[in-house]
């Protein structure tokens, strides 16, 4: 840096300048400071006896800028480093965590024969042949085919009666909770199919009956 002492440090009637940043005093001509482009500001009573005015040389001023460039890459660089660590962060937008939705508490598995809290399900129920009544504990819950409802917290497995007119009843066990079919066998015995001959009798006995004797007169 290069010191200047201008001809207004001998004169006391000329009137200074300084820069308002740093503070380097200039002649009253000079509008802006040379260092950082400030506006120069008049100095009260003129310049202190002795104190040089200091004027930063072009070499200087050349090194300061030269400065300033070799420190914009690297901002620059930080800038999208910064902006990129932020789009990958979970909950912004665009970012994998973004579009993955947060998981909640997963169910825990439920083992056979436990209670069913959580469902209320229906259970297809049908016989051969239709329109078997399905009773329950002494209820009559519908006829065949249907569906029969199954309670939060009834545990398995239920027992259903079957009845239908010339059938024998039947019990229906439910051990799971899929559709149930049951056969229900006949009371009555199975028509003759059509067409079938009729079984061959006995043969007729002979007649051991004696005919009438006739008498001549």
């Amino acid at each position: 840096m290069q010191t200047h002492v201008s001809g207004a440090d001998q004169d006391p009637k000329n009137t200074m300048k300084t820069c308002p940043l740093c503070h380097t005093r200039y002649e009253d001509h000079v509008p802006t400071c040379l260092a950082d482009g400030a506006t120069l500001v008049p100095m009260k009573g003129g310049a202190p006896a002795g104190a040089p005015s200091v004027i930063p040389s072009p070499r200087h001023r050349s090194r300061a800028g030269l400065g300033l460039l070799l420190l914009i890459p690297p901002l620059m660089l930080a800038v999208v480093v910064v902006g990129v660590a932020l789009l990958w962060l979970p909950g912004r937008g665009g970012s994998p965590g973004a579009m993955a939705p947060a998981r909640g508490p997963q169910p825990e598995p439920r083992l056979d024969g436990d209670f069913i809290e959580d469902e209320n399900l229906e259970v297809a129920v049908d016989s051969s042949p239709p329109g078997a009544e399905v009773w329950e504990n002494g209820h009559l819950l519908c006829q065949t085919p249907c569906l029969v409802q199954h309670p939060l917290g009834v545990p398995l497995p239920r027992e259903f009666q079957l009845r239908a007119p010339g059938h024998e009843d039947a019990t229906l066990t439910m051990w799971e909770l899929k559709p149930q079919f049951i056969e229900l066998s006949s009371t009555q015995e199975a028509p003759p199919r059509p067409g079938a001959p009729p079984r061959p009798g006995a043969p007729p006995a002979p007649s051991t009956t004696k005919p009438p004797l006739f008498i001549e007169r």
